[in-house]
C-alpha cells in the first residue's frame, strides 16, 4: 500500500536534504524554478498596470489641456467681440462728417493681433416702431418677411389691438374675446410694449416669424415711419409700398419675398477704401475681395426708383422734395440725415481670433441713457455670426488704431 505523502511535509524534507541525495536536490530546483515564474508573472502584471494608468494619465492631461487652451481662446474672443461693442460706442459719440461711425448697417472692420473684430451699427430709430407704426406699415413688413397676406393683415391689426389702451377691436384684430377663443389665459396688454419679444403673446405670431421680423422692429422709436437714411432695406420696401398704396398703385421695387435673405442683409454697403469703415493700416479691402461676403452686404439698387418723384410719396423726409432723389451719396447727408436723433443703436460685434476661434456680441447701446456717462447698455446678449465667411482665415496684423 502506497503512503500519500504531504506536500508541506515533501517540501520541507526537500529542503533539509543532504548534499548527496540526487532526487532531493532536483526536487528543490524544480520549485525555486516555480516560484521565480511566478514573480515574474507578477512584475510583468504590474508593469502593464502601471503602463495603463500612465496612458490614462496622458490622455486625461491632453484633454484637460486642449479645455484649457479653448477657454482662453473663447476667453480671448468674447472679449475682442465685447470690445467691438465699446469701440461701436466710442463711435457713435462723434458726428459722422467728423469721422464717427453711421448707424445704417455698414461694416467696420477693426483688425489686431488676437484676431479681427467686424461689427455694424443700426440706428433704432430706422426700424418699425410697433408702438407708433400703423397697421398698413406693420402688414407690409410683415409679408416681407415671410408672413401671407391674410396672416400678416390679421396679425399687423392684433398688434395695434395689443398695443392700444381701448377694448376696440380692429377689423382683423384681437381683444379679450378672440384671446379667449384662441384658448389662451391672457388678453392684450393694453399699453405700451416694452420688448419687441412680447409680440410672441399676440395670437397668431409665431416663434420663427417673430425672429424674422426682429431685427426690422423697435420699441425705442419716435415717429409713425422710420428715418429714412438707416432704415434697412426691408423697412424702406415696406414704406414703399405703403406710401404707393396710398398714392393708389404699388411699386415692383416694393414687391415682397419670402424673407429667405432676411438674416444676412445689415442694409449697408461694404467701402473699401473709406476710411471711416477701417481702423489702423489696414483698411476694410482686407476682407472685402471676397465677392461672397461684398455681395452679402449690398444694398439693392432698385429700391430707390420706388420713391420715385411724385412729390405724393413725400412724408418725413421720405423723397427729397427738391429733386425726388430717394438716396444721397454716403458722406453727402447732414448729421441730421445720418442719424435719426433716437440715440439708441444696436450694434452687432463678431470676433475672430487667428486660431479661428468666434464669438458673436449684440448689444443695444443708449447714447442718452445717463448723465454721468457717455452711454448705457440697455441690453447684452450673445449673437449668431453674419460677417466671417465660413472657411476665411483671418492674418495675424499688428494693431494700430486710433
Amino acid at each position: 500500500m502506497l503512503e500519500q505523502v504531504n506536500p508541506v511535509k515533501r517540501f520541507r524534507s526537500v529542503g533539509s536534504c543532504s548534499g548527496l541525495d540526487r532526487a532531493c536536490r532536483q526536487d528543490r530546483m524544480r520549485v525555486v524554478e516555480r516560484e521565480r515564474g511566478f514573480a515574474l508573472l507578477m512584475v510583468l502584471w504590474t508593469l502593464i498596470l502601471l503602463a495603463f494608468l500612465a496612458m490614462v494619465f496622458a490622455d486625461n492631461a491632453r484633454t484637460e489641456v486642449f479645455l484649457a487652451r479653448n477657454l482662453v481662446d473663447n476667453a480671448q474672443a468674447e472679449a475682442l467681440a465685447d470690445g467691438g461693442i465699446y469701440r461701436a460706442a466710442a463711435g457713435l459719440s462723434r458726428d459722422p462728417v467728423d469721422g464717427g461711425f453711421y448707424g445704417d448697417g455698414r461694416v467696420y472692420v477693426w483688425p489686431s493681433e488676437a484676431g479681427e473684430v467686424r461689427f455694424w451699427i443700426r440706428d433704432e430709430g430706422g426700424k418699425v416702431d410697433i408702438n407708433n407704426a400703423p397697421a398698413a406699415l406693420l402688414r407690409e413688413l410683415l409679408v416681407i418677411v415671410g408672413a401671407d397676406s391674410k396672416l400678416a393683415e390679421s396679425l399687423a391689426d392684433a398688434i395695434i389691438d395689443f398695443r392700444d389702451e381701448d377694448d376696440d377691436k380692429q377689423p382683423h384684430g384681437a381683444e379679450v374675446r378672440e384671446y379667449r377663443a384662441e384658448g389662451l389665459g391672457y388678453g392684450p396688454k393694453n399699453q405700451r410694449i416694452v420688448l419687441t419679444d412680447e409680440l410672441i403673446y399676440v395670437p397668431g405670431m409665431t416663434a420663427d416669424l417673430l425672429a424674422r421680423l426682429s431685427p426690422f422692429i423697435t420699441t425705442f422709436g419716435q415717429d409713425e415711419l422710420p428715418h429714412k437714411a438707416t432704415a434697412p432695406r426691408q423697412v424702406k420696401a415696406a414704406v414703399i409700398a405703403v406710401l404707393n398704396e396710398g398714392r393708389g398703385g404699388r411699386s415692383d421695387d416694393a414687391s415682397t419675398g419670402d424673407g429667405s435673405d432676411i438674416g444676412s442683409d445689415t442694409g449697408g454697403t461694404l467701402s473699401t477704401n473709406d476710411h471711416r469703415t477701417s481702423f489702423g493700416s489696414h483698411s476694410a479691402s482686407s476682407f472685402g475681395s471676397s465677392s461672397s461676403f461684398s455681395s452679402r452686404f449690398s444694398l439693392g439698387s432698385g429700391l430707390s426708383s420706388g420713391f420715385g418723384s411724385s412729390g405724393d410719396l413725400s412724408a418725413d423726409g421720405w423723397t427729397d422734395e427738391e429733386s425726388g432723389s430717394a438716396f444721397a451719396e454716403d458722406g453727402d447727408e447732414g448729421v441730421e440725415e445720418n442719424r435719426s436723433g433716437v440715440n439708441i443703436y444696436t450694434v452687432h460685434s463678431e470676433a475672430r481670433t487667428v486660431n479661428g476661434t468666434m464669438f458673436v456680441r449684440e448689444a443695444v447701446v443708449n447714447l442718452a441713457g445717463a448723465d454721468d456717462q457717455p452711454f448705457v447698455i440697455n441690453g447684452w446678449r450673445q449673437g449668431t455670426p453674419q460677417l466671417f465667411v465660413p472657411g476665411e482665415t483671418v492674418p495675424a496684423v499688428a494693431a494700430s488704431g486710433p
